[in-house]
């Protein structure tokens, strides 16, 4: 579990991963399909956009990068997105944030 992981959101999202990657043809987490699946957010593909913002807080074996999962996640109106911000803002600050993400994300 990462720092960012609430036990449960990041666990389904990692479920839908594997599923996403083969939905968009790409077999495996590598280095052309994390280009693949960035040219697709870069061009506004919803999915894409949540696994970008995920794959920076889960980066296996290295440290979260909260500031480029946070610039990926922002592009979204997700409510899933909008929560993986919240757990942020709840963990990070300012909790106004958080509340707000929270609420914006119940009403999507």
């Amino acid at each position: 579990m990462t720092e960012y992981d609430d036990g449960i959101l990041l666990d389904a999202a990692a479920e839908e991963d594997g599923s996403l990657l083969a939905q968009l043809g790409m077999e495996d987490k590598n280095e052309a399909s994390l280009n693949r699946m960035r040219a697709l957010a870069k061009k506004g593909d919803e999915r894409a956009i949540l696994w970008m913002g995920l794959y920076y807080l889960r980066r296996d074996g290295l440290e979260p990068d909260v500031a480029e999962a946070l610039y990926w996640l922002n592009k979204s109106n997700d409510a899933q997105a909008l929560e993986l911000m919240a757990l942020i803002y709840e963990k990070d600050g300012p909790i106004e944030l958080a509340r707000a993400f929270r609420a914006k994300a119940a009403r999507s």
